[in-house]
């Protein structure tokens, strides 16, 4: 039931609220496991496990985001207690009707993956566009030519297919009724389908591997020691084959895969150099990574697990998690001696699985989802239960077990207070941007804020929130208080101090308090920290140029335009990958930062750099409204009033990307004041009521009308 919670909801675990939720059940689970007075078997695995969730928990000293890596450690706690469970489901039927429901939830997930994908996304891509979010419909459709279900990425949904494909591949060939063979079968045949589908190459070669390591293993205990050699072989040439099918066998799909992995990769190594003892703290990776990006690729994991262990929790955890590996495997192989041949398929299947995604990981990252993470340790500790071993009886209520019934109940209340602190922030930061103009609804969230923070005062986002809650009431002329924008911005750095996007922030509410100095270093920050940001850099020009510091916004805005040719080069990639939407946004932020110079050149009297940088803008994106709006800037301040108009007219009716006429009210009151000051009053009256048509009581538009029907 944990599994397929975790599977189908949003984003397969990733959010905060589903990992406490996930963490409560599982600890719950290991009460009343406990409370049952059922046996408990705890294994050298286990201990392993415990010492690395130790260090999990150090870790949180050196993090760059120790809110996140608690959550973490909390996570892998849960981890930890379904990984014990397991191991100790043994006994007639259990460890079979454990699998099968198991594998229930592979199919269920599968089925929908594939659903999903040969259905297509374009309604929803359509429903995103019409609701404004346009950014999510582009990401939507680079991910488009995948499988991915309810997963962020179709990795991670190959990851899950890659464990549970061969869980009821070895069951089916457990099982002797034709009946649950032709169920097994069906499963077995949805979850490879939808691995086919994920487009995922490296979990292709990854489950021949697994099958390989397990049917090596099975050949060489019943005496088949030429099949045991050959399955690897044969398994690699298979795999290789079929990796050449996905790929098509097109280099340039090869080379796009791996350029940006590589970039990643090297950002993990830095960081363990750096960092060797505890590293950069678990699930830390994508805060330090704004430190240490060195080409256009941003991403908070490095796309090899083991990699970014190293990186988060340092070398010393990393070796313990793989001496984990090794023990689980060793333990595992060292079962089939003395196993008659038929109950080793149920075994097998488990082994092949979980090979299968350590193997996987080397390459990218599923196991950090918790839906991947939760069933492997599952299916890990169901392949140590072992009948032989484990205790006959069910055991008495001794003070060690008493003791973890109490630190699991005490755990839990924290966990609920967490979860019930995201409910909160999740209702708050939903809030509908039209409630601000009532009374009721602004006091309601600024409570709703407020509840969260009183429940989790260690979260970084809801005092981002909140202290945007508060400049947008004093932006729409609200009563608000500045200073406590401030502080509650100042806070959110506190917990994430090497973040940029925090720095910028803060320098807008320094800046709405009215302190530009330190507004300004701020600024500055942020683009220290972000050195490959262009949006950083943007702030800082947006900045220096609201502030009548022209030359210092120039700087900046260069300084983002600097990092064109790194980023039009990972857009080439991805362009070859088909995932455009993953670089897409900084060459927008680069388009942005064109347009600032030229304002920036415009307040410096330089009007053909100005017309350059415009030109430049309008190359990376297109004739989009912007680049009009900024056209007609230009145009106006060189006199040319009238190509002005043209241009603001552009920019004030457009088509949207679904179609619909789409009003852009400020440069529909920039082409006024153009054809006004040009003496053309009866084209600013035609113009003012064809804006009030489109936006009744738009206020400009009244007082316009107004003014010029007096004049005639």
């Amino acid at each position: 039931v944990l599994v397929a919670f975790t599977a189908f909801s949003g984003g397969a675990g990733f959010h905060r609220d589903t990992q406490s939720l996930l963490v409560i059940g599982t600890l719950l689970l290991f009460v009343f496991f406990l409370s049952i007075g059922a046996a408990v078997r705890v294994s050298r695995a286990h201990l392993v496990f415990a010492g690395l969730l130790g260090i999990y928990a150090l870790s949180t000293w050196t993090s760059f985001w120790p809110t996140q890596s608690l959550i973490e450690s909390a996570l892998l706690l849960g981890y930890l207690a379904v990984f014990i469970i397991g191991a100790n489901i043994v006994g007639g039927d259990r460890r079979r009707w454990a699998l099968h429901a198991l594998v229930l939830v592979g199919a269920a997930v599968a089925a929908f993956g594939l659903f999903q994908h040969l259905a297509g996304y374009e309604a929803q891509i359509q429903a995103l566009r019409d609701l404004g979010y346009e950014s999510q419909a582009v990401q939507l459709t680079a991910m488009s030519s995948a499988a991915f279900g309810n997963f962020p990425t179709a990795n991670g949904f190959a990851g899950f297919m890659l464990l549970l494909a061969p869980v009821a591949l070895g069951l089916a060939k457990y099982e002797t009724d034709i009946r649950w063979r032709a169920w097994l079968g069906t499963a077995a045949a949805l979850m490879v389908a939808a691995l086919y589908y994920s487009d995922s190459r490296s979990a292709v070669l990854a489950f021949f591997l697994g099958l390989a390591a397990a049917g090596s293993i099975w050949a060489g205990r019943f005496g088949r020691r030429w099949v045991a050699a050959a399955l690897p072989v044969g398994a690699v040439l298979l795999g290789a084959a079929l990796f050449g099918l996905l790929f098509r066998f097109r280099l340039d799909r090869i080379v796009a895969a791996s350029q940006g992995r590589e970039e990643l990769w090297r950002a993990g190594a830095a960081m363990g150099r750096d960092y060797p003892w505890l590293g950069v703290g678990a699930a830390g990776f994508g805060t330090a990574m704004s430190s240490y990006q060195s080409g256009s690729v941003f991403s908070p994991y490095t796309h090899n697990s083991y990699l970014q262990m190293a990186a988060e929790i340092g070398m010393p955890g990393l070796l313990v998690f793989l001496v984990l590996l090794a023990v689980i495997f060793a333990s595992v192989s060292r079962m089939f001696a003395g196993i008659e041949e038929r109950s080793s398929w149920m075994l097998l299947g488990l082994l092949a699985g979980l090979v299968a995604v350590a193997a996987h990981n080397a390459v990218d990252y599923s196991w950090h989802l918790p839906a991947v993470g939760l069933a492997f340790w599952w299916s890990a500790g169901l392949a140590l239960g072992d009948e032989r071993t484990a205790p006959t009886a069910g055991a008495p209520a001794g003070r060690a077990r008493t003791a973890a019934i109490t630190a699991a109940v005490l755990l839990v209340a924290p966990l609920v207070l967490f979860t019930a602190s995201q409910s909160a922030a999740s209702i708050a930061r939903s809030r509908d941007p039209h409630r601000l103009d009532e009374r009721d609804g602004r006091d309601a969230l600024a409570a709703a804020f407020e509840r969260a923070l009183r429940l989790n005062p260690f979260d970084a986002d809801t005092y981002i929130a909140y202290s945007e809650f508060l400049l947008d009431m004093d932006r729409k002329g609200y009563t608000a208080s500045i200073e406590k924008a401030v502080r509650l911005q100042k806070r959110a750095v506190a917990l994430r101090p090497d973040w940029p996007e925090y720095r910028w922030r803060l320098g807008r509410a320094e800046e709405a308090a009215g302190h530009e100095d330190k507004a300004r270093l701020a600024y500055r920050r942020g683009t220290t920290l972000g050195s490959k940001s262009p949006k950083a850099f943007m702030e800082y020009g947006d900045f220096a140029l609201r502030n009548g510091h022209p030359r210092e916004a120039l700087e900046a805005f260069r300084s983002a335009i600097g990092l064109e040719d790194l980023y039009a080069r990972g857009l080439g990639f991805a362009e070859l990958e088909g995932a455009r939407g993953d670089t897409a946004n900084p060459v927008r932020e680069i388009a942005r930062a064109y347009r600032g110079a030229a304002n920036a050149f415009i307040e410096l009297g330089r009007y053909e750099e100005a017309e350059a940088s415009v030109a430049a803008s309008e190359r990376l994106v297109g004739p989009i409204p912007a680049v009009q709006f900024a056209w007609g800037r230009v145009l106006e301040a060189k006199g040319d009033h009238q190509g002005a108009a043209d241009a603001y007219g552009r920019a004030a009716y457009y088509k949207s990307a679904s179609g619909q006429l789409t009003v852009d009210r400020i440069a529909a009151h920039q082409l006024l004041a153009v054809l006004e000051a040009d003496g053309n009053t009866t084209e600013a009256l035609i113009e003012a009521k064809r804006l009030l048509e489109r936006v009744p009581q738009d206020a400009a538009a009244l007082k316009a009308i107004k003014r010029l029907e007096s004049h005639q």
